[in-house]
């Protein structure tokens, strides 16, 4: 327990110093894109109102959005370049701990019990239900 806490904290700082805002040479330098501000006033049900400048970045089907966050995306990637391997090493040593085939604890609901499972090579869990068949009262 203590060696995997230290393995992590020492990632960990490897991350952040690497990622320190200091210029190091061989970084490019690209600006980051800058959200335009469209303020759109809210009104709660209290009377309570706020602006919120961003509220346009809900719609996720307009193409001003998909290319804002494109822009982010490419910056980032940009940005983060140079820690491409230790990010590598990151991920296999999180996913090293962690099973990959796992099932939840099934729980009663009505008729059925419900739970979740895991599938070996998926990144999303399917979601399970089953009829309460052995449960059922039989008369004696």
């Amino acid at each position: 327990m203590l060696k995997t806490s230290v393995t992590v904290f020492v990632l960990l700082a490897i991350l952040q110093f690497s990622c320190s805002r200091e210029e190091k040479p061989g970084r490019p330098d690209v600006k980051p894109p800058v959200a335009q501000k469209n303020p759109k006033e809210i009104i709660a049900k209290h009377g309570h109102k706020r602006i919120d400048n961003y509220y346009w970045l809900k719609n996720r089907e307009d193409t001003a959005v998909i290319n804002y966050l494109t822009a982010e995306n490419k910056y980032l990637d940009t940005m983060m370049s140079h820690t491409k391997a230790l990010q590598e090493k990151l991920y296999a040593e999180m996913k090293s701990r962690i099973k990959e085939k796992d099932e939840s604890v099934p729980y009663k609901d009505g008729g059925y019990f419900y739970y979740t499972r895991f599938e070996e090579g998926y990144d999303y869990p399917v979601y399970c239900r089953k009829k309460n068949h052995w449960m059922r009262r039989r008369k004696l």
